[in-house]
């Protein structure tokens, strides 16, 4: 009932002219952060949720007991800056599997899977591939062609920045990761939505061409 409550007063206080009474309400939802006893995990990551999308830095949420409410804070734009925060999408995403699953319903304040949230975030707050070839990795080993477009395929898009061309030799990380997905039978299930990401890449969707390549170097 509470988190219906949150995700319902959350859209609700989207609307510009209500704007004004997010301040009262943000009270509210923050005083879950200094008593976790008193409302479930799920309750909590809603208002760390929507405290986040009305542009509000759930900063409380990021010492609350459960590693999801953490997560579910940690993905505030507000919260950008805070390394706190990008240290719990780091921890959420060593195994974006067990994340996913966190909540046996879904939050209406998200996005699809929790990880692709996780991947935004992580993706916001830093800038080199190479800083990322953990969760990258972690991402990789678990995702599949239907999720490209918000897990895998901006992934893929950080690590080449600048398209591929013929004879240039890939970095470890980048080798790495494409490797991978090479090894991930649920990448090539036939669907055609990775096409795009690999051809901006400047790669062909071809598994046994990248098999090849990412052997070569």
């Amino acid at each position: 009932m509470r988190r219906a409550a949150v995700g319902a007063m959350g859209q609700l206080m989207l609307a510009p002219e209500l704007a004004e009474f997010r301040g009262e309400q943000a009270q509210w939802m923050q005083r879950l952060a200094h008593h976790p006893t008193s409302a479930t995990a799920a309750d909590r990551a809603a208002a760390a949720l929507t405290l986040g999308n009305w542009g509000i830095a759930p900063q409380a949420f990021l010492a609350d007991p459960d590693p999801s409410v953490r997560a579910a804070a940690a993905l505030a734009p507000a919260l950008d800056p805070d390394p706190r925060a990008l240290a719990e999408i780091r921890r959420a995403l060593a195994d974006p599997g067990t994340a996913d699953d966190w909540f046996t319903e879904h939050l209406p304040q998200l996005d699809g899977k929790l990880r692709f949230g996780l991947v935004k975030a992580l993706l916001r707050r830093t800038r080199d591939f190479e800083e990322i070839l953990p969760e990258a990795l972690a991402v990789a080993q678990m995702t599949n062609t239907y999720t490209v477009d918000a897990d895998w395929g901006p992934l893929l898009k950080r690590a080449f920045p600048e398209r591929h061309t013929p004879g240039r030799l890939l970095t470890t990380a980048q080798r790495r990761f494409l490797s991978a997905i090479v090894d991930n039978d649920e990448c090539w299930s036939g669907v055609a939505n990775p096409l795009l990401w690999f051809r901006d890449a400047g790669l062909p969707y071809n598994r046994e061409f990248l098999r090849t390549l990412v052997s070569a170097t």
